[in-house]
């Protein structure tokens, strides 16, 4: 096992493109971290650059306390799981897991006894003669994963390895992931920009939008206490509804709200504010201070979603409530929230306000 520390790094290409901004951390022993964003936010470059696929423009990058910034991917002592598996089609899932210790001059009995035992752990001893074309594609995912255990390495590295795999797999195959993690005890950076993935692996989330980091932390801290509009909105199924309204007087008025506000007092000065509310945090309430219109009710058997129209704002809101709960599923709607549910930011800057 081994720490990764990430300081200050920097990604820039020669057209320009500023690809990571100065991401700084540190990557404890045996800790699993995954990195999350969407499409082009940077999260694929930060994990090449830590695995020595690409360089470093600015910055370092160590591992075990060794700066890695020149060091060759080969010599870096870490193993890589790829999305596509890498498998060697021509050869035996036996001489896939062996190939990279044959290389390095290890004993055959040696090779032998780590391939048994990490075949064993990953359940492929039945397979080890059979070529990558005769599995399924969880089963290539494991003899991926196969290849990566029995080098021992001190970290391992994962893009995006399930994003080819249907949803049910995925579903199991994050399961054997996390748990293999847990036995082995081994360093882990993991690449998704699935939310669910993230948050059900993840001791730590870093969360990318535009090359920047921006926000770090356990996947339930990140998910109640967003540290910005993006975050909110990223993170969650249905995703945080925001709205425009005003403090005023230590209470919030929202934009078309006829002068209701929402209960409890805000430590913020008056002025312009984004409130965000998560969908299951709302309620239907005859003095309800958000006023709406359902326009589609959505009854998807443990939950029910509704999709409302609301008054004075632009965008939409979501609410879910759980069971067969009684609500409207059309008309006019009166929602509320308590004061602690509420998600204050800054209108300009999306950065999250108060405490």
């Amino acid at each position: 096992m081994a720490e990764i520390r990430i300081d200050g790094v920097h990604k820039r290409y020669p057209n320009g493109a500023h690809a990571v901004r100065g991401v700084d951390v540190a990557i404890e022993e045996g800790e699993f971290v995954v990195l999350l964003g969407p499409s082009g936010c940077g999260k694929s470059t930060l994990l090449r650059m830590v695995a020595g696929l690409e360089e470093v423009t600015e910055g370092e990058i160590a591992i075990a306390d060794r700066v890695v910034n020149d060091v060759s991917p080969a010599d870096r002592d870490i193993a890589m799981v790829f999305q596509n598996y890498a498998l060697y089609p021509h050869m035996s899932v036996y001489k896939n897991m062996a190939y990279g210790l044959m290389n390095r001059g290890f004993p055959k009995e040696e090779i032998r006894e780590k391939v048994r035992k990490a075949a064993e752990l990953l359940q492929l001893e039945e397979y080890l003669e059979r070529r990558p074309h005769q599995l399924s594609g969880g089963q290539r995912q494991r003899v991926a994963m196969g290849r990566a255990i029995v080098r021992e390495p001190k970290a391992f590295l994962f893009d995006e390895p399930l994003s080819n795999l249907d949803a049910k797999l995925r579903v199991h195959m994050r399961v054997e992931i996390k748990q293999l993690q847990r036995r082995l005890g081994v360093t882990s950076l993991y690449v998704t920009h699935d939310q669910v993935e993230a948050m059900t692996l993840a001791d730590r989330l870093i969360v990318m939008n535009g090359g920047v980091a921006e926000q770090i932390g356990p996947p339930l801290a990140v998910y109640g206490r967003p540290a910005s509009t993006f975050v909110a909105t990223f993170i969650g199924s249905p995703a945080m509804t925001l709205m425009q309204g005003r403090v005023e007087s230590g209470a919030v008025t929202l934009d078309g709200g006829e002068g209701r506000a929402a209960p409890g007092a805000i430590d913020l000065p008056d002025g312009a504010v984004t409130v965000g509310v998560r969908p299951e945090d709302l309620r239907v309430a005859d003095d309800g201070w958000i006023f709406g219109d359902v326009e589609l009710a959505e009854h998807l058997g443990a939950d029910q979603v509704l999709h409302v129209a609301l008054k004075g704002q632009d965008q939409r809101l979501t609410a879910r409530f759980a069971g067969a709960c009684d609500v409207p599923s059309r008309g006019p709607i009166r929602l509320s929230a308590p004061a602690e549910a509420l998600h204050l930011f800054d209108p300009q800057t999306g950065r999250r306000l108060g405490s």
